[in-house]
């Protein structure tokens, strides 16, 4: 969790947030090009998983970044973050690692 934590705070509540300032109000760009932008660092950052884990990661963070932006609550992208991770854990990670045993 405190992983989703330091993401979320840095992503959402940091880049995403700053970014709606650079932008009028009123205008299409001033909650698209935020998202876009905070969602594709967030991929980027999981490069090491390769291009795929990239291109998941980036739709994730679209996910993320759309429950801050609707709720306006930091804390509901850190929730559907650490559900997503959990989720992952026990149906991808868990299992494979049960063959081992």
């Amino acid at each position: 969790m405190s992983v989703c934590l330091a993401e979320e705070t840095f992503f959402r509540g940091f880049i995403q947030q700053r970014l709606y300032y650079l932008f009028e109000k009123d205008s299409l760009w001033h909650k698209t090009i935020p998202l876009i932008v905070a969602s594709l660092l967030f991929g980027l950052v999981h490069f090491a998983g390769g291009i795929g884990y990239v291109v998941a990661s980036t739709v994730a963070g679209i996910g993320y970044g759309l429950a801050y932006q609707i709720t306006q609550r930091i804390e509901v992208a850190i929730l559907s973050h650490t559900l997503l991770n959990l989720v992952h854990l026990v149906l991808f990670t868990y299992p494979f690692s049960m063959n081992d045993v």
